[in-house]
């Protein structure tokens, strides 16, 4: 499930990535999140097989993340008409079993050592 810094999860209600058999394919911006991301996270055939936060917010305690997303109106008739508790309960399940696993300071770590060899910006 959890893969250094990349999370990989194939529950009833959730899966990440999303499909989980094949990954994403054809994900446009593969060749960054290769370069970028965890190992493992993008496949042989260049699709997602995992998923990473890159980079680690900088400051300390870190301000709110928001996430910009889009969905259709299928997904959201879809998950209108599933059990909320069994929902709720994977949801519960999967939160409690990768965010203490997380290597929250693995990409900050990353980050610093590449600004130390300069290849990375400052974030004065």
């Amino acid at each position: 499930m959890l893969d250094g810094d990349a999370v990989r999860y194939d529950g009833e209600f959730f899966k990440i990535p999303f499909p989980y058999e094949t990954g994403v394919e054809n994900y446009p911006a593969w060749e960054l999140a290769k370069k970028s991301g965890a190992i493992g996270e993008i496949g042989a055939k260049n699709e997602v097989r995992a998923v990473s936060v890159v980079p680690a917010p900088y400051q300390r305690p870190h301000p709110p993340v928001f996430m910009a997303t889009s969905t259709s109106i299928e997904f959201i008739w879809h998950w209108a008409q599933q059990p909320t508790e069994d929902v709720l309960r994977e949801m519960t399940m999967l939160i409690e079993e990768v965010l203490p696993k997380l290597d929250l300071e693995g990409p900050r770590r990353r980050f610093e050592a590449a600004r130390a060899n300069g290849h990375a910006a400052h974030a004065d």
